[in-house]
Parts: C-alpha cells; sequence; structure tokens
C-alpha cells in the first residue's frame, strides 16, 4: 500500500467513488451525483492539512482521505475532521486503519490532538470500524436529512489522539 498526495491525476477516481456512494451506500451525504468540480472543493477544504491517495503496491487507486478544520475557528486549531473513502472491494482488508493510522502521524506532527468523525446513521460500518479503532460516539443529530425519500441523522465520533498543548 502507497499513501501519496492527492493530485490531479486522482480527479476522475475521486469522483467515481464519491458517486458510487452517493448512488449506492450513505457514506457521502450529497443527493445527487457530483461533477469532478468536488475534487477542486475537495482540495481546497483540505489547504493546509493532509489529502492522499492511498494505492495498492501496483499503483491502483484504492481510495482517497484527507484531514480539514473541524470548524474555522482558531480556538478548534487542535481539532480536525476525517474525511476518507475506500473503494467497495477493498474494505475489511486493513487499508482503512492504514490510512487513519497515517493521519494520527501527521495530525501529531501538526499539532492535531483530536478527530472527529461526521456520519450518516445508516452506515453502520462505518461507525462499527471507527469504534473498533478507538473512536466514541459523543452526539447524534437524527432525521435532519432526507436522501432517497428516507429520513436520516448524523452521529459524531471522536477521538482523542495526544496531549493539548498550548503555543506560546
Amino acid at each position: 500500500m502507497k499513501i501519496i498526495p492527492l493530485e490531479e491525476k486522482y480527479r476522475q477516481p475521486v469522483t467515481d467513488l464519491l458517486n458510487y456512494s452517493i448512488l449506492n451506500e450513505w457514506a457521502a451525504f450529497p443527493e445527487n451525483p457530483v461533477p469532478t468540480g468536488i475534487f477542486d472543493i475537495l482540495l481546497d477544504l483540505a489547504k493546509g492539512y493532509p489529502a492522499v491517495a492511498l494505492l495498492e503496491a501496483d499503483g491502483s487507486f484504492v481510495g482517497f482521505g484527507m484531514l480539514h478544520a473541524f470548524r474555522q475557528v482558531s480556538v478548534f486549531r487542535t481539532t480536525a475532521e476525517l474525511t476518507y473513502f475506500l473503494c467497495p472491494d477493498h474494505r475489511r482488508k486493513g487499508f482503512g486503519t492504514q490510512m487513519l493510522q497515517y493521519f494520527e502521524s501527521e495530525a501529531h506532527r501538526m499539532g492535531i490532538t483530536t478527530f472527529i468523525a461526521s456520519i450518516c446513521d445508516k452506515n453502520e460500518p462505518s461507525i462499527e470500524f471507527h469504534k473498533r479503532m478507538g473512536f466514541t460516539q459523543q452526539g447524534h443529530l437524527p432525521n435532519i436529512g432526507i436522501r432517497r425519500g428516507q429520513s436520516f441523522g448524523i452521529v459524531y465520533m471522536q477521538k482523542d489522539i495526544g496531549e493539548a498543548c498550548e503555543k506560546k
């Protein structure tokens, strides 16, 4: 497995993976497929944070992920939100764990001490993965969205990954 910076050549695979999730799963929130311009929006959201592609040893695309600000307010500078997606045939094979470990390492380097994951409450596999990885559920906003004619909510999960240290 290789983790490399997310770059232009992954625009289409990222878009395709998001659209697969939108049409078939509950991992992505948009109601309709997104254009390739979503790639620019994601990179802008992750500006100043790691945004990566996850590849097989042979270079084939497995998924992508990024960290981004939890809120655009300086008091939350030690907290980052995680976003990551894996191709369906690469799940439950350790790729998600490896990506999370990579992000934890990068977060320590950046002074980030807390991860937040916002997960659709219908996405039980993701909720269970995060629990196994040491996240705890800190909130649930039930029935706040409607997609495919179904109401859904958002579960907020948190993982503390280090000690807070006020920079002077």
